[in-house]
């Protein structure tokens, strides 16, 4: 995939439906629960056109998962971690953190602790404290409201000012 496809593809699962993003999500947990593993590292272990999402390269899992290193595995294949090419745009990777840390939440997965605890553990590479602590603020407004977190303009602002 070059760095063009990959901003692309970035940009595309950033603006994701998302009845389309909560099938990614049940259907990824459901090949969990059925004892095999997507590799995480591999963006292109997945692939969707229209309304069909497809998963390739399944392996047997080792063990069991819970459900923050499920969510951890989701965003690292959904963002690439970001890190994947030079000049990722962090507003996409962000719009797809936010977008899957509020179906996590709504579908009471993950609390707003857990998912805390994983962007700060595994995500301070890529996005700075103020960067996590406005995608908190916004899961959290989220939860109180019943809409669906969309911090983007917020975000972009915040990232043209660094």
């Amino acid at each position: 995939m070059t760095n063009s496809e990959y901003k692309k593809r970035l940009h595309d699962i950033a603006k994701m439906d998302y009845r389309k993003l909560d099938k990614f999500v049940s259907d990824w947990i459901a090949i969990v629960e059925a004892g095999l593993q997507i590799d995480p590292s591999k963006c292109e272990n997945f692939f969707y056109s229209g309304t069909n999402i497809s998963f390739i390269d399944l392996n047997l899992r080792n063990g069991s998962s819970n459900l923050k290193e499920i969510f951890l595995e989701i965003m690292s294949v959904l963002t690439g971690l970001g890190l994947k090419y030079q000049g990722t745009n962090i507003s996409d990777c962000i719009q797809i953190i936010t977008n899957t840390a509020g179906l996590f939440l709504k579908k009471k997965l993950l609390n707003i602790k857990d998912i805390q605890d994983v962007l700060y553990s595994r995500y301070s590479s890529l996005l700075n404290k103020f960067q996590i602590a406005n995608i908190i603020t916004s899961l959290n407004a989220q939860q109180h409201s019943g809409q669906p977190a969309n911090n983007t303009h917020l975000l972009n602002v915040m990232i043209e000012k660094q």
